[in-house]
């Protein structure tokens, strides 16, 4: 059986529920092929639409998310296009009725998006049913893995693939910050963690031992740009700077950190570079502007020139893959033409700007916060208050307790 040649309907049945299925090992990375269940509880195509969008990788909790679920119905098809989606795969597909299965198959086929549906063991006949409207040919389950082959080993198997990076730390200081981790975190997700944490605690530590008399501004300041010099997200940072902390106040020094600005400052003190779990946390929006912005900062751009492009400067960055000369990864081009997409939809032309929003300045410093890259500070947030509280450039202030 060869792969379908453009967008068609598929049904199959699966294995009885005792068997194992490998539908799952059919998410790949690069997101030509997208599998996801339908949760039983959708009934209309706004959620059938955000099951998709989390498939796809998008996240609440960041953002830019929607509050009616409505909007997220078109921007199905505009992400399906940027990431060149040619098959999405839905099981448990009886869980939806033959109005949701008829409108969401017409969202994802307007898509170019080939669509297999499949039902649970012993359900065939319901998707026969809701489905039989578009002419859909069933093939054996075991087909599905000669037209969808699993990625090779050394491929992740899962969307966005599981990263401890991705796992929210709990809002905490430093003398709640290691328990409250270990109480919330998944067990994995605190392993790693734990590990940045402890090798930051002995290393200060031991610092401290060596000049416990001698202890500074200068000397704090050198101590954790030795520390974070190996840190390249926001919640390794968070950890090193907690574990720093509480090494201080072991030996009598309150030490106060404002982790935001610490970590804004980081990012000031290195080139701009994102790396690929970087490139990838871009999948967590669904605004396809908003993430634009993130790829044109990580692609060395000010934010003036942000601002300043035009669907012409993009169209041209789509046909080369470079913008200013940096050569754009697929994972960016993805989301520059998910965002062109959006724009010409809306009707802009090629002299119109392509990111739309006038607060870009704004929307890197969310996107520090959201996704955990290093952004560094658009802007002077300083009041003369806090520039005499907080060391100027350092994001700390320290006291000795006695």
């Amino acid at each position: 059986m060869t792969a379908p040649n453009g967008p068609q309907v598929y049904l199959a049945e699966a294995p009885p529920p005792l068997e194992p299925h490998g539908l799952t090992a059919l998410r790949r990375d690069d997101l030509s092929v997208v599998h996801f269940a339908a949760p039983v509880h959708d009934t209309k195509i706004a959620h059938a639409a955000m099951s998709l969008l989390w498939a796809l990788g998008k996240r609440e909790g960041v953002t830019g998310v929607h509050g009616n679920p409505s909007e997220n119905v078109p921007l199905v098809p505009i992400w399906l296009s940027a990431y060149r989606t040619h098959t999405v795969i839905i099981s448990a597909a009886q869980h939806w009725n033959a109005r949701l299965t008829q409108e969401m198959v017409r969202l994802l086929m307007s898509a170019g998006t080939t669509v297999v549906l499949v039902a649970d063991h012993g359900r065939l006949d319901h998707i026969e049913d809701t489905a039989a409207g578009f002419l859909p040919t069933t093939v054996p389950f075991d087909d599905l893995q000669t037209l969808f082959p699993p990625p090779v080993a050394s491929q992740r198997t899962n969307a966005i693939g599981y990263d401890w990076l991705d796992t929210p730390l709990p809002e905490a200081d430093w003398p709640t910050f290691r328990s409250e981790c270990r109480r919330l975190l998944p067990q994995s997700a605190f392993a790693e963690l734990n590990d940045h944490y402890l090798r930051a605690l002995h290393t200060t530590r031991a610092r401290l031992d060596d000049q416990l008399e001698a202890v500074t501004d200068d000397t704090t300041r050198t101590l954790l740009i030795d520390l974070l010099a190996d840190t390249d997200h926001s919640i390794q940072a968070t950890a090193v700077l907690r574990a720093v902390q509480a090494a201080y106040f072991a030996v009598g020094w309150n030490l106060r950190v404002d982790v935001h600005e610490a970590v804004s400052l980081i990012a000031q003190s290195r080139a701009i570079a994102f790396t690929a779990r970087d490139w990838r946390s871009l999948r967590a929006y669904r605004e396809p502007g908003r993430a634009a912005a993130c790829v044109l900062y990580g692609a060395e751009l000010p934010v003036s020139a942000i601002e300043a492009l035009t669907l012409a400067d993009m169209d041209s960055a789509l046909t080369t893959g470079t913008i200013h000369g940096f050569a754009l990864c697929e994972e960016a081009l993805a989301v520059l033409r998910a965002a062109h997409l959006e724009r010409s939809l809306d009707g802009a032309d090629a002299t119109d700007l392509f990111i739309v929003c006038s607060r870009v300045a704004t929307m890197l410093t969310n996107a520090a916060k959201d996704l955990g890259i290093l952004v560094a500070s658009t802007a002077n947030r300083r009041s003369e208050h806090t520039a005499n509280f907080w060391q100027w450039r350092l994001g700390f202030t320290m006291q000795r307790m006695n």
